[in-house]
This record gives structure tokens, C-alpha cells and sequence, in this order.
């Protein structure tokens, strides 16, 4: 999202990343996504708020997500995983003014996020 951030910004949103629990995770986050907001959900309640959900044993295990997840070991950018946060589906959510979920966007895989470019467009679309 840090390439998106100032196109978003302009069409009027905030952004936010949620993550986990671990500080190494956030402060990874950080630095990937910066300068956007990040927020941490160890209890998951943001996810579930918003209908993100978990992956089933099948997502988590599927060839998909286990591609992404040596990719990330092998790019130094995972960490220790707390076993229930491995099952957390990912995602990325348009909140209306009202924070209502305006979009959504919920993965079937571990790392499976929609392109930027989407999500600017649907973004721009939903604001006129």
C-alpha cells in the first residue's frame, strides 16, 4: 500500500494496516507499508468485525499458500507465527465514513491481498 498511499489519500481515505500480535511483525509492517497506520489485533476482533474470518485447513495447506509462505521465509519477512494467526484469512476493507464496510476483499490463501491497482479503483469509484 505504500505506493497507493498517496493516491488514496487524495481521494479522501485513511489507511490502515491491521496485524497481529508480535512487535517484529508491526514494526516490519511498518516499514513495508509506510507511512500508513498500523494497528494491532492480537485478539482478532477488527477481523471479525469485518468479516475477514479464518482460512480453512484446505486454503492453509493448498499449493498457493504454501508458495507465498517460502517466498516470505526465503525474503527474511516472516517471523514466528502464532499458530492461531497463521488461520487469520488476509485481507483488505473500504470503510464508509460510518465504518461500515463499503468492500471487501477476503484472501483463500496465506498472502493472497488484491492488486493496488484495484483497490485505488474501487476506492475511487465508491467516493465519485
Amino acid at each position: 500500500m505504500r505506493e497507493a498511499s498517496e493516491q488514496l489519500a487524495s481521494l479522501g481515505a485513511d489507511v490502515a494496516a491491521v496485524g497481529g500480535a508480535f512487535d517484529f511483525q508491526a514494526r516490519a509492517l511498518r516499514d513495508e507499508l509506510a507511512p500508513v497506520m498500523l494497528l494491532l489485533d492480537p485478539a482478532h476482533r477488527f477481523r471479525r468485525a469485518v468479516g475477514l474470518g479464518r482460512l480453512t485447513a484446505r486454503q492453509l495447506l493448498g499449493r498457493d499458500s504454501q508458495r507465498r509462505y517460502i517466498r516470505a521465509l526465503r525474503e527474511a519477512r516472516q517471523g514466528a507465527i502464532r499458530p492461531r494467526d497463521a488461520h487469520q484469512a488476509p485481507g483488505v476493507v473500504i470503510l464508509d465514513p460510518d465504518q461500515r464496510v463499503a468492500w471487501r476483499y477476503r484472501g483463500v490463501s496465506l498472502g493472497d491481498y488484491p492488486p493496488v491497482d484495484e483497490v485505488c479503483s474501487v476506492a475511487r469509484a465508491l467516493t465519485g
